[in-house]
């Protein structure tokens, strides 16, 4: 009898325990944008095909030139490109690009800290 209250005993002990595992954040707890996690984000348009006047790119007001060419992606911030810093964010872009045709599009900053575009 001894030996069947100290395994019930042990048992009881046992199962009283449990591990705290914590809640996963509820939506209110987490951040608002799935992506948004820096506070800047750097964009950068660059040419691999340079043909002698600059590319002027414009986003959202703010204008940057392309005066380099590279044949292969230079990363965020590179020499000769247009490079921007802005907030998360999404943004318009535009850009005359070498043939003279007009580029535009949109930007969701967020999803990468640092965004390169390809112009030509």
């Amino acid at each position: 009898m001894k030996k069947l209250s100290i395994l019930l005993l042990f048992i009881t002990i046992i199962t009283s325990c449990k591990k705290d595992i914590p809640e996963p954040p509820t939506e209110a707890d987490s951040n608002t944008s799935a992506y948004a996690s820096h506070s800047a984000y750097q964009i950068t348009f660059f040419s691999n095909n340079f043909a002698g006047a600059p590319i002027s790119v414009s986003i959202d007001g703010n204008t940057a030139g392309v005066t380099y060419a590279y044949n292969y992606d230079p990363g965020c911030n590179a020499t000769g490109c247009a490079n921007f810093t802005l907030p998360f964010g999404t943004y318009t872009y535009y850009y005359v690009s070498n043939s003279g045709n007009t580029v535009s599009g949109t930007i969701l900053t967020g999803a990468s800290q640092c965004i390169t575009i390809l112009v030509n």
